[in-house]
């Protein structure tokens, strides 16, 4: 059996830190991300960086905490352009979760395809279906 492709590790060189710890920000930090997470992080040089790693030249930008959307109404899978461009606004915008208001049929297997790295999209914490007197009618059929 083949071993699995590991991703490559990511390190932001020089950026400013946003951190929810402090009320400053960090300036000149190295920042590596391997195994989906913050590995380590510190002024310039004092991070082991990995061979291999992808370096990401961060003078003068600088790096927060990922966004969560709340109160997030993800489209229908059926349309799948549409679908497309809005969860790479997500990602594009730094919201890295999404909970979505409005469970859609489709939406559990959209959220185990973001999972699976077969669709590019933010964390998807998806629902059931709206229960409101335009979506059901009655308690008999929202059971």
């Amino acid at each position: 059996m083949a071993a699995a492709q590991q991703d490559p590790a990511y390190v932001f060189q020089g950026v400013n830190v946003v951190t929810l710890e402090v009320e400053e920000v960090l300036p000149g930090q190295t920042v590596l991300v391997a195994d989906g997470g913050i590995a380590a992080m510190g002024p310039e040089g004092s991070v082991n960086v990995p061979p291999g790693a992808v370096l990401i030249d961060g003078s003068g930008l600088f790096l927060i905490p990922g966004l969560t959307e709340m109160h997030g109404h993800v489209p229908s899978p059926e349309d799948r352009q549409y679908l497309a461009d809005v969860l790479f606004l997500y990602v594009a915008n730094g919201v890295t979760t999404v909970r979505g208001m409005q469970g859609r049929e489709g939406h559990i297997e959209l959220r185990g395809q973001i999972d699976r790295h077969e669709i590019l999209g933010p964390r998807f914490i998806a629902s059931g279906p709206a229960l409101t007197g335009n979506a059901v009618d009655g308690p008999d059929e929202a059971r």
